[in-house]
């Protein structure tokens, strides 16, 4: 049982955190949102998006009260013009320079712009949690940063690409790294949110990614069909089975490693007196993706719908909150509220998180 508790001298919920959305009101929605992305071809999906979060945002409560998204969907569709301008602009300069000033410069524009995409990610992705904080109001409160996410950018590309030149191998120290550092530039009310996620766990499960793989290329090596000398190359059963076996794998793995990396994130997060615990075991993962791809198989494809709306529900019945808020102290975020929506997200299709 949760032991959260407010201020205010009133009874709470056994637990903090609470979904009451029902697959039965999420329809219309789900619907209505697909026909009309269809008709405007996909246009309408930023409305869809600001609706769909509408919904789920106000089905959910946290401690005593509901909370409330205030994005529309005309920000975010402006946002993404803004940064689609910007990705076009600059490939056609580059490029129209390159014609004139030489193929030197149209190399070196294009290295350039790749440098600069690869800063964009992680931009995209501190702007993107910046912007959902900012429209995300409890008790007439709501989230943001002082922070304009360049700083981020940077950090997280150096990270990254850490990662790369180690074949991957500190690919978790990025992820915990982006994560800690993201978390903690973001703010809700006058608190300032708290991360500090380490790799201890995570790194042996995905150094498990390196034995998947391994395990693939001695098995094709040594029972596959062109294993046999004289033999045409053929992909054949075994090829389909092996092929199989190592995307199973990889799965597996991977859905270990972010089971892991969520607890973890949970355990160590902060907000004022408030703490956070989210016990899902990669078998309670499994078993959810497991239900999700069943429905989804037996509806014909018409589940996939309701992916957001299951993932959703599935996070919020599972997650805790501990300790106490005092809502006399809680004042409003004096954070600017940005404009630019998720424009840098939706063009590079990441979420915040």
């Amino acid at each position: 049982m949760d032991a959260v508790s407010t201020a205010a001298a009133q009874p709470l919920p056994m637990r903090a955190v609470g979904f009451t959305g029902h697959w039965r009101e999420y329809l219309p929605i789900a619907i209505t949102n697909l026909l009309l992305t269809i008709v405007t071809l996909g246009i309408y999906r930023f409305w869809a998006k600001a609706r769909v979060r509408r919904y789920l945002w106000s089905r959910t409560r946290i401690i005593d009260d509901q909370l409330e998204w205030t994005g529309t969907g005309g920000e975010m569709f402006v946002g993404f013009l803004m940064v689609m301008g910007v990705l076009i602009g600059c490939s056609a300069l580059i490029l129209g320079l390159g014609l004139l000033i030489g193929q030197w410069f149209m190399m070196l524009g294009l290295f350039a712009f790749y440098i600069f995409l690869l800063w964009a990610i992680g931009f995209a992705q501190f702007r993107a949690l910046r912007y959902r904080l900012s429209r995300t109001y409890w008790h007439g409160i709501r989230g943001g940063s002082e922070e304009n996410g360049v700083h981020y950018g940077w950090s997280a590309l150096g990270r990254n690409f850490l990662a790369g030149i180690t074949v991957g191998i500190m690919t978790p120290a990025a992820l915990t790294g982006n994560w800690n550092e993201r978390t903690r530039a973001m703010s809700f009310g006058p608190h300032m949110l708290d991360s500090d996620v380490d790799t201890v766990g995570l790194q042996s499960r995905w150094m498990m990614l390196y034995g998947v793989y391994l395990a693939f290329f001695i098995l094709a090596a040594t029972l596959g069909p062109d294993a046999t000398p004289g033999a045409p190359p053929s992909f054949g059963l075994f090829g389909f089975a092996s092929t199989l076996l190592l995307i199973l794998g990889i799965g597996l793995v991977m859905t270990s490693f972010w089971a892991l990396f969520f607890r973890k994130a949970a355990d160590t997060f902060r907000l004022g007196e408030l703490s956070a615990a989210f016990e899902v075991s990669t078998y309670d993962w499994i078993a959810f993706y497991a239900k999700v791809v069943g429905l989804t198989i037996i509806t014909l494809g018409f589940g996939a719908l309701f992916w957001g709306f299951w993932r959703w529900q599935f996070v919020m019945e599972r997650l805790e909150l501990f300790g106490e808020i005092d809502l006399g102290t809680l004042t409003q975020s004096t954070t600017t509220a940005p404009r630019d929506a998720e424009g840098f997200a939706d063009a590079f299709d990441i979420g915040a998180f």
